[in-house]
C-alpha cells in the first residue's frame, strides 16, 4: 500500500513539475513575442484583441503568439516555438490537454511561425479526438474531406462531424445538414437534413464565405509557386509542379465546399481552373459548364479576345460577353475595330443595364464622348488604345449624370457658359466639410455670369459666417519619425475654412461692398 501511495505521490510531483515547466515556457514566449512586436500595427491589434488569452498559461497563448510572430515576420520561423513543441506535446499527452494538442496541430498545419508539417498536425488532431476534443474532430474531418495529410474518406469525415455535432459544434451541424441533403458519406435523408437545417440556416452564408476565402488563398499560393519556379511571370506554363498541383487540388475542394454551402459564384473560379488547366487537365467543355452555373462568362470571353488558353476569336468573345450581359466590353471591341456607330449602340445598351459597381466603365465612355479625339491625351495605358468616339457633349452629360459625377458636369456646363446648371450642381453639395468651398464657387459663378447681387449674397454668407458650418471634430493620424519610429496624434478639422472666408472678403472689397463686417441684413443662412 505504501508503495502505491509513494508511486502516486511521485507521479503527482512529476505532473506538477511539468506544469511549472510549461508555464515558465509560456512566460518566456510572451516576453519574446512582446519584445519583437515593435511598431507593427496589425500585431498590436491581435495582441490587444486577445490580451486575456495571451496573458493566461493556456494553449491559446501559444496560438496567439504564433499568429503575432507570423504577422511581424511573415515566413520567418520562430526558433523558440519550434524547439518547445516537443515539450508541449509531451506535456499535453501527459495531462490529457486536448485543447493544447488541437492548438499545436493548427500551428503545424497552418505553418504559423514554424515549418508547415501536415503529418504531425494530423497526429495532434487524432490524439485530441481521442480525448474528445470537438474542434479537433472538425479539423480532422475537414482533412479527410480534403485528402490533405490523410486519404480522402467521406465516411470517416461523416462520423467525426456526427460526433462533433452531437456535442453542439455548429460547423459540424452544418455538415450534417449538407451530408444528409446530398448523401455524402451517408444515405440521403430529407427528414434528417431538414432537422439539422433549422438549427444552422443562419450560419450557412458565413461558412460559405470562409470556404471560398480558403479556396482563393490556396489558389494564390499555387500560382505564386508557379511564378517562382518558372521565373517568367506566366500563369499558363508548367502545371506539373507537385507543390502547385497539390495546392490547386485543395483549393478546388474548398471551392466545391463553398458551392455546397450556397456560394454559387465559386463555380466561376472552378470554370477558370478547367479553362487554364489549374492543377487539372484543361477541359473547355467543363469550363463552360461551370461558367454557365455561375452565369458569368467574362473570363472565357476575355480569353477568346486575347487568345489566352483558347484560339483567338472576336466572334466568340462577342458571343460570350453578350451572353453574360457585358455590353460595355462588346462596345470596346467594336470601338477598337473602328466601328464607332456599333460601339455607341452597345454602350447605349450598357447604359440601360448600368449597375452602381460599374462607375469606372461609365466614366470612361463619358470622357470619350466629352473629349472626342482629344481623349488621346489620356492614352497612357493599353485600355485607352484604339479609336475614339466622336465628340457628343449631350451624351457625355447623360453618362456623367448616370454616375453622379458633379465635378465633370460642372466642368462641361462652365465650359459651355451654362452657369445656371453649374450652380445647381454646386448647390447639391452645400453640406458637409466642403460647404464653404461650394458657397464660394457659387458666388464666383454668379460673378462670372454678371449677377452681382447673387454673387454678393453668397460671398456675404462666407464673410459673415452665415451658414451651417460642420461641427469641429478630431481625427487620428499616423506617421513615422525620421528614425522610423511610429508616432501618432490628433488634429482638429475646423468648422470654417479661413482661407475661403478671406477670399470671400477680398471679393466683396473688389465688388465695392464695404459693410460686410458688421452688416446683418436680410441675407439668410443655409
Amino acid at each position: 500500500m505504501a508503495k502505491l501511495r509513494n508511486r502516486s505521490f511521485k507521479e503527482t510531483n512529476k505532473v506538477d513539475s511539468d506544469k511549472k515547466k510549461f508555464q515558465d515556457s509560456l512566460k518566456s514566449l510572451r516576453k519574446l513575442v512582446v519584445g519583437h512586436i515593435g511598431d507593427n500595427f496589425e500585431a498590436e491589434r491581435i495582441l490587444e484583441h486577445n490580451k486575456k488569452d495571451f496573458e493566461n498559461d493556456t494553449c491559446e497563448c501559444i496560438f496567439i503568439s504564433a499568429s503575432i510572430w507570423d504577422e511581424v515576420y511573415g515566413d520567418r520561423n520562430c526558433a523558440y516555438i519550434e524547439s518547445n513543441i516537443p515539450m508541449w506535446l509531451d506535456y499535453a499527452i501527459r495531462v490529457r490537454d486536448s485543447d493544447l494538442l488541437n492548438a499545436i496541430g493548427r500551428i503545424l498545419y497552418e505553418g504559423r511561425a514554424v515549418e508547415c508539417d501536415v503529418t504531425k498536425a494530423v497526429e495532434c488532431f487524432k490524439l485530441a479526438v481521442e480525448f474528445k476534443n470537438v474542434s479537433a474532430m472538425t479539423n480532422l474531418a475537414k482533412l479527410y474531406m480534403l485528402g490533405d495529410g490523410v486519404e480522402y474518406d467521406e465516411g470517416k469525415a461523416f462520423n467525426l462531424y456526427k460526433q462533433a455535432a452531437m456535442l453542439g459544434n455548429e460547423r459540424a451541424m452544418i455538415e450534417m445538414y449538407i451530408r444528409y441533403r446530398d448523401g455524402e458519406g451517408v444515405h440521403k435523408n430529407r427528414k434528417e437534413a431538414s432537422r439539422w437545417y433549422e438549427r444552422i440556416k443562419d450560419k450557412l452564408p458565413e461558412v460559405a464565405d470562409d470556404e471560398y476565402e480558403m479556396g482563393h488563398n490556396y489558389t494564390i499560393n499555387a500560382l505564386f509557386q508557379i511564378r517562382y519556379n518558372e521565373k517568367k511571370g506566366s500563369l499558363y506554363t508548367s502545371y506539373n509542379d507537385e507543390f502547385a498541383r497539390h495546392y490547386f487540388g485543395i483549393a478546388m475542394r474548398y471551392f466545391k465546399n463553398a458551392i455546397r454551402y450556397g456560394r454559387m459564384d465559386a463555380n466561376y473560379d472552378l470554370g477558370q481552373y478547367y479553362l487554364y488547366g489549374y492543377g487539372v487537365k484543361q477541359d473547355l467543355s467543363k469550363a463552360i459548364e461551370y461558367f454557365d452555373k455561375a452565369k458569368n462568362w467574362c473570363v472565357l470571353a476575355s480569353s477568346y479576345l486575347e487568345g489566352e488558353a483558347v484560339e483567338q476569336s472576336l466572334e466568340k468573345a462577342i458571343h460570350y460577353y453578350s451572353k453574360g450581359g457585358h455590353w460595355f466590353y462588346v462596345g470596346e471591341i467594336y470601338r477598337k475595330a473602328g466601328d464607332l456607330e456599333e460601339a455607341g449602340r452597345w454602350y447605349s445598351k450598357y447604359h440601360e443595364t448600368y449597375k452602381t459597381d460599374d462607375r469606372y466603365e461609365v466614366r470612361k465612355i463619358a470622357r470619350m464622348y466629352r473629349d472626342g479625339e482629344k481623349y488621346e491625351r489620356e492614352a497612357f495605358s493599353e485600355e485607352f488604345e484604339g479609336m475614339k468616339l466622336n465628340k457628343d457633349t449631350a451624351k457625355a452629360i447623360e453618362y456623367f449624370k448616370l454616375i453622379g459625377d458633379s465635378d465633370a458636369l460642372r466642368e462641361i456646363y462652365e465650359a459651355e457658359g451654362n452657369f445656371a446648371e453649374a450652380i445647381e450642381q454646386y448647390k447639391r453639395e452645400m453640406t458637409g466639410e466642403n460647404i464653404a468651398w461650394s458657397i464660394f464657387s457659387i458666388a464666383e459663378l454668379y460673378e462670372k455670369a454678371g449677377d452681382k447681387d447673387n454673387a454678393v449674397k453668397y460671398y456675404r454668407m462666407l464673410a459673415e459666417k452665415n451658414y451651417n458650418a460642420p461641427a469641429k471634430r478630431k481625427e487620428r493620424f499616423v506617421s513615422y519619425s525620421p528614425d522610423g519610429k511610429h508616432v501618432g496624434g490628433e488634429y482638429e478639422i475646423g468648422s470654417e475654412d479661413d482661407l475661403v472666408i478671406n477670399l470671400a472678403k477680398s471679393r466683396l472689397k473688389k465688388l465695392g461692398v464695404k459693410d460686410y463686417d458688421s452688416a446683418r441684413d436680410s441675407v439668410g443662412g443655409i
